[in-house]
C-alpha cells in the first residue's frame, strides 16, 4: 500500500500523504549521476 504519492511538474515534485507511515522519496537525474533521498513522515491532520 502506498504511504505517499509524488507528482512531477517540471522541476517541482509534490508529495501527497495517502496514509500514516514513513517513506523514502528518491529523486534521480535522467543520467543517474545525481541522487537525492528525502525521508517523509505522514501523520494524521489536526
Amino acid at each position: 500500500p502506498q504511504t505517499a504519492t509524488v507528482t512531477l511538474n517540471g522541476l517541482v515534485a509534490t508529495v501527497k500523504g495517502v496514509k500514516q507511515g514513513s517513506v523514502s522519496i528518491v529523486g534521480m537525474t535522467s543520467d543517474g549521476d545525481f541522487v537525492a533521498v528525502a525521508a517523509v513522515a505522514v501523520s494524521a491532520a489536526g
